[in-house]
């Protein structure tokens, strides 16, 4: 799996870097929000905790997709201002099974 960058951009109002990327998953399905999450957070060396995958959306006959993270100044943020259905889908697979 590789991530390529499309945009990014800092937002001061919402005290987060919005990115939009691609990622090309040749001979593999798409990949988990999770495991994007840790890439992007990799990528741009910062906490996973402070990241979060918006969105995923799969192209059809193709091994790329297209998607948007948010990446916030402090994990609180991150907490306070995602939408709760944002945040359970960027939790690993185990946790969510247990909520």
């Amino acid at each position: 799996m590789e991530i390529e960058v499309i945009k990014d951009k800092k937002n001061p109002l919402l005290y987060r870097q919005e990115i939009s990327f691609i990622i090309h998953h040749a001979e593999e399905a798409t990949p988990s929000r999770y495991d994007v999450r840790k890439k992007i957070a990799a990528k741009f060396n910062t906490d996973i905790e402070r990241t979060y995958i918006r969105s995923i959306l799969s192209e059809y006959g193709s091994a790329t997709s297209k998607g948007e993270a948010s990446i916030y100044d402090t994990p609180e943020l991150g907490e306070k201002i995602e939408e709760e259905h944002i945040r359970k889908r960027n939790q690993p697979k185990e946790t969510k099974e247990a909520s």
